[in-house]
């Protein structure tokens, strides 16, 4: 996380949301592996990640549209519909620095790692849990086929790589790979999911309803794309879960 009393940057935000995921994909492993606390904890962190949800969902919609707009030929105007319309006291000092400072309190009461039983062994079996979570979540999106299924499916798999990372030194070369295969995935539904912000923060309003309606069009054409990508990818990613987990 960036340091300094400054306002946060959009780097800055990213990497702390990037953070906190990991954190909280080590708290349900710990939660799982019976370490006191860890449930309370991952949901006190789950609400401080929210406060950065609108700054987060802003930046990434203006990226899109301008991305997009340039290759819509004969787009004009797409700067005014990408503006950034999140809450102002997102990108004040003063809010930055009381969020940074409730996150490092939350640092200080985060449990220790030993659970019940945190042995090789039993690390395996909650990893494998979290495999199958993966997959019925894999299952519910190919079925419902929405953006919202697809999101919830991201969320799982995000966390099994995170927590594969965590976990590292105990793994062996093919399932260090997996977590590799595991990242492509999220990126592949993450893209979705930037292109169906782009569509709602659209929609939310703005100058040029040409432009707006052209660009709405595309993300919406350019997330069913990702969408069907992620699906294509798939299978290998679950071959793969299954010969491990």
């Amino acid at each position: 996380m960036q340091r300094g009393a400054g306002a946060p940057t959009d780097e800055a935000v990213h990497a702390a949301r990037r953070g906190l995921k990991r954190a909280r994909a080590a708290l349900r492993l710990e939660e799982k592996l019976g370490v006191p606390d860890a449930h309370a904890a991952r949901k006190r962190l789950s609400a401080i990640a929210r406060e950065l949800s609108a700054r987060r969902d802003a930046t990434v919609a203006a990226h899109v549209a301008r991305r997009l707009g340039l290759k819509l030929e004969g787009v004009a105007g797409r700067e005014r519909v990408a503006a950034p319309n999140c809450v102002s006291s997102n990108g004040d000092a003063a809010w930055w620095r009381a969020w940074r400072q409730k996150l490092a309190a939350e640092d200080s009461r985060l449990p220790g790692a030993e659970g019940e039983d945190s042995s090789p062994a039993a690390v395996r079996g909650v990893l494998h849990h979290f495999a199958k979570r993966v997959c019925r979540r894999a299952r519910r999106a190919a079925e419902k086929r929405d953006i919202g299924s697809m999101h919830e499916w991201r969320k799982a798999v995000i966390v099994l790589r995170e927590q594969l990372h965590i976990v590292r030194p105990l793994l062996e070369a093919e399932e260090l790979c997996l977590g590799g295969k595991l990242h492509k995935l999220a990126r592949r539904l993450g893209k979705a999911t930037d292109y169906n912000v782009l569509k709602r923060q659209v929609e939310s309003g703005g100058d040029g309803r040409a432009v707006r309606r052209r660009l709405r069009s595309a993300a919406m054409e350019r997330r069913g794309r990702a969408m069907r990508k992620a699906r294509e990818k798939w299978p290998k990613v679950r071959r793969a879960l299954r010969k491990r987990f």
